[in-house]
């Protein structure tokens, strides 16, 4: 799988000093229902497009398989039943995060596919936190949606 790149000063740090390490695992969720694809909106920009799958980060000691039904809520308001884990997904970068700290960043994504048996409208209840809105796609247009250039490619390969 391609690795997504944040630009970097000589990969190892700068002027500001050695990158800071980061890791981060979270739980995302490929959610089904008679109204189609469920999608999450990011607060802010990022390459390609706004939209990706709910989920996010785990929280200490949090089983992931908690915290993808925790973030779905959150982040849509909507129950799933969740299936199979369809993929382990990491990528790594050397950037600056958006507080602009130098940051040698691995992302580790578990994305699972599950069902919303009684879908509704969706809400954001985690207001102020990384979604601003959540959607459900059709099924025949999911695709053409502006989801960001890294769930664009990993949706069409594992969904397509």
């Amino acid at each position: 799988m391609p690795r997504e790149h944040r630009p970097s000063t000589d990969g190892n740090g700068s002027a500001d000093g050695p990158a800071v390490r980061r890791q981060r695992i979270a739980a995302y969720a490929w959610v089904e229902s008679s109204r189609g694809i469920l999608a999450a909106e990011f607060y802010r920009p990022v390459p390609g497009g706004r939209w990706g799958l709910p989920g996010g980060g785990l929280d200490e000691r949090e089983e992931p398989v908690d915290a993808v039904h925790r973030e779905v809520m959150e982040e849509t308001s909507q129950r799933i039943e969740l299936g199979e884990l369809v993929r382990v997904d990491t990528r790594h970068w050397i950037g600056r995060s958006p507080a602009g700290v130098l940051e040698d960043f691995h992302a580790v994504r578990l994305i699972y596919r599950a069902r919303c048996p009684e879908p509704t409208d969706p809400v954001v209840i985690d207001v102020g936190g990384t979604t601003t809105a959540a959607a459900w796609f059709p099924y025949e247009s999911w695709p053409d949606q502006p989801w960001n250039t890294g769930w664009r490619d990993l949706l069409v390969t594992l969904f397509g």
